[in-house]
């Protein structure tokens, strides 16, 4: 079971949806009340009743708040266009799977905005510098990025493209393959998730950062195929410090 997830059950949130107890309005944003103070207005030009407003970020970017629009260019955070055809993208997985797809979301086939975050980590663009990163993952992929960036902006010995269209289009390649796998999930919400969405596969994402670091990846003991059915531990990367040095003096 993950979140609300997993065994339905009377009051779980998809049952209440599914029967229509909750209301779902989207995609909309709040943008003021009535002037009663009774209903709440949205950006769709409808206006809700509502006892109780819960204040969230509704997967809004806070980047635009610390960065203005030209140093956002300048660094590689800005949205664009894609530069891969979506035809030719589309060519590479033609899997039996895939065939007979569900119905291209709405906003997809007029959004096609892409953004060039390398591993989620860093901007395409500003790959050679070495001079930014973030991270917004938790847990044991919080371990692994946090250890991943220190060796990038330290410049350690890494394995990741040595040239800015190369990391841009690796990243585009990977926004096509969402689009292609996941045709009726909104693939855009705003800058800072774009890019893909390792879920259910965040243990080959980590192991692909500890890769990139010429790190032993697969700590668990599983592999491609038995990942789902191990226990992952914290212990596992606990030592990434020590061995990060002793690769930092290995190719020194």
């Amino acid at each position: 079971k993950l979140s609300n997830q997993g065994v339905v059950y009377p009051k779980s949130y998809y049952l209440l949806v599914k029967s229509g107890k909750i209301d779902i309005i989207a995609p909309a944003r709040m943008t003021g009340y009535a002037e009663d103070g009774r209903w709440v207005l949205l950006d769709n030009g409808k206006k809700v009743a509502a006892k109780v407003i819960i204040l969230a970020t509704g997967w809004q970017s806070s980047w635009k708040k610390i960065f203005d629009d030209r140093t956002a260019l300048e660094i590689g955070l800005g949205r664009h266009a894609p530069t891969i055809e979506g035809i030719k993208a589309q060519d590479l997985w033609s899997y039996k799977t895939l065939v007979d797809p569900p119905p291209t979301h709405i906003e997809n086939q007029t959004q096609h905005y892409v953004t060039s975050t390398y591993r989620c980590l860093i901007p395409g663009k500003n790959v050679n510098n070495r001079d930014f990163a973030f991270s917004a993952n938790q847990g044991y992929t919080n371990e692994v990025d946090a250890h991943w960036i220190s060796s990038f902006l330290q410049g350690d010995p890494m394995r990741f493209p040595s040239f800015p269209e190369e990391a841009i289009a690796e990243v585009e390649l990977s926004s096509a393959w969402m689009r292609r796998r996941y045709p009726n999930m909104l693939s855009w919400v705003n800058e800072s998730y774009s890019t893909t969405l390792d879920f259910w596969t965040w243990p080959q994402a980590a192991d692909q950062l500890l890769e990139d670091l010429y790190l032993r990846s697969m700590r668990s003991g599983g592999n491609w195929f038995t990942w789902p059915f191990k226990v992952m531990d914290l212990k596992e990367v606990s030592s990434l410090r020590e061995e990060r040095e002793a690769i930092r003096k290995k190719y020194k």
